[in-house]
């Protein structure tokens, strides 16, 4: 039971890094692109993205944060979610 709480943890602490990351790229901060040695090309990129994989990302990274809370909860939605996850993730 221990190590599943710190499996948990752990995957909730690098999604929840997951998303910062997605939030700081999608608001067009430039302190934060520069401060992670980005150019302006992924500037560009970014801010054109278009709007299908935008759509997947989303869904990626806010599964990727939900299953292991519902996991931490013994929630019997965290399997569904867990695997949804994985199919974006392998899309």
């Amino acid at each position: 039971m221990a190590s599943l709480v710190r499996c948990t943890i752990f995957y909730i602490f690098i999604y929840a890094n997951g998303f910062y990351d997605y939030f700081m790229m999608l608001s067009h901060n430039e302190a934060y692109y520069n401060s992670q040695g980005y150019g302006l090309d992924v500037f560009e990129y970014f801010t054109d993205y278009p709007i299908l994989p935008l759509v997947f990302w989303t869904i990626n990274v806010g599964s990727g944060l939900i299953a292991p809370v519902l996991l931490l909860f013994r929630s019997r939605w965290a399997v569904l979610v867990a695997l949804f996850h994985l199919y974006l993730y392998c899309a």
